[in-house]
């Protein structure tokens, strides 16, 4: 009889343990409308007239992002092909980036305050201060032969090319405010 209660209460216990799954908090993205946009990465003389080469930057906070590398990596990769806007770009767009940012209280204060701080632009900064936080981007260069054509420089090993519509509509998109 005694020992009939102990596999009954062991039987028990082990059904509650096995019920009682670690739940993965859901995974969500903030788009950073203030840190994202168009902004000039250098000039260049074309045709004899000195014209701005123009980056555009995304920038996301990832919050409840799952520790393995591969999920991590499958989830970055998911957001951005489904929310990138490499097709909507202008021609005189040369480079594009979207960049991951764990969201914690570093990378909030960043957020918050670098524009009203007058802190310069805010990937100096965060990079210097929050480098930890990083959680990941990707990095595409317009073809010098065809405008048509992204090419992929990072992530390292993704060998990646994005076809675009030569009849799509581009659209003004808005530019990243910056102190200098």
């Amino acid at each position: 009889m005694i020992i009939s209660k102990y596999r009954i209460i062991v039987a028990l216990v082990l059904v509650f343990c096995l019920n009682c799954k670690t739940k993965q908090e859901v995974v969500t993205y903030t788009y950073l409308e203030k840190l994202s946009g168009k902004k000039p990465s250098s000039y260049r003389v074309i045709d004899g007239k000195l014209k701005n080469i123009y980056i555009y930057k995304e920038s996301i906070l990832i919050d409840n992002r799952p520790e393995d590398k591969e999920k991590k990596y499958k989830l970055l990769r998911e957001y951005f092909v489904k929310n990138n806007k490499i097709s909507l770009l202008e021609d005189d767009i040369t480079e594009y980036s979207m960049e991951f940012w764990v969201k914690n209280n570093c990378t909030e204060y960043f957020i918050d305050n670098y524009l009203e701080e007058g802190g310069g632009d805010f990937n100096y900064n965060i990079y210097d201060d929050c480098e930890n936080y990083y959680a990941g981007g990707y990095y595409y260069k317009r073809d010098e032969k065809n405008s048509n054509v992204w090419v992929s420089r990072l992530p390292k090993g993704l060998n990646d090319t994005i076809y675009c519509n030569p009849h799509r509509k581009t659209i003004k998109l808005p530019d990243i405010k910056y102190n200098e």
